[in-house]
């Protein structure tokens, strides 16, 4: 036979032993789901995509995956889930689900890389060298925050020839 009281942590324990076993417990802490969602960008041929460098005239192709490292699935009718996706700082898409159960891992766009135009980084004006980021925001509780962000640092070339006039 036993008892155990704990007043400073809400927990009552009390235990008899015979042929049968009683064990009651009482917790004030309330079981809070979390899903440690993390996002990556793949290039064309599967592979990790951090850099790129593209002509002032191509557009830029990338894979974004989102996998959730656990340890609950995200299948709440309240789990929002958000992508965007930024140039330089300036979001210009943005995806929105709910109620996803990812297991291992998604593919946005049902495997398709996503496209940011030539046009459309005219129309940002951006140059030179620029990130396009892709995060992740989940609406339900993610204990690491660190893994929801993945960017590929782009350099732009021009492809208008620079001259040097002496006299």
């Amino acid at each position: 036979y036993g008892a155990q009281y704990t007043d400073n942590s809400q927990s009552y324990v009390i235990e008899y032993s015979r042929e049968y076993v009683l064990a009651y417990y009482i917790s004030d802490s309330v079981y809070v789901p979390q899903s440690d969602f993390a996002i990556a960008l793949y290039d064309a041929n599967g592979n990790a995509y951090t850099n790129a460098t593209i002509n002032e005239n191509e557009s830029l192709y990338f894979t974004p995956i989102l996998s959730n490292n656990g340890p609950d699935a995200a299948s709440g009718a309240d789990d929002c889930i958000v992508l965007e996706v930024s140039v330089n700082g300036i979001v210009i898409d943005s995806y929105t689900t709910n109620s996803l159960d990812l297991g291992n891992f998604y593919i946005f766009g049902g495997g398709h890389a996503d496209t940011i135009t030539a046009a459309q980084f005219n129309n940002l004006g951006v140059t030179g060298t620029f990130d396009v980021c892709i995060t992740v925001t989940y609406a339900g509780t993610d204990p690491n925050l660190n893994n929801n962000t993945s960017c590929i640092t782009v350099t732009r070339i021009s492809s208008t020839p620079s001259y040097t006039v002496t006299t």
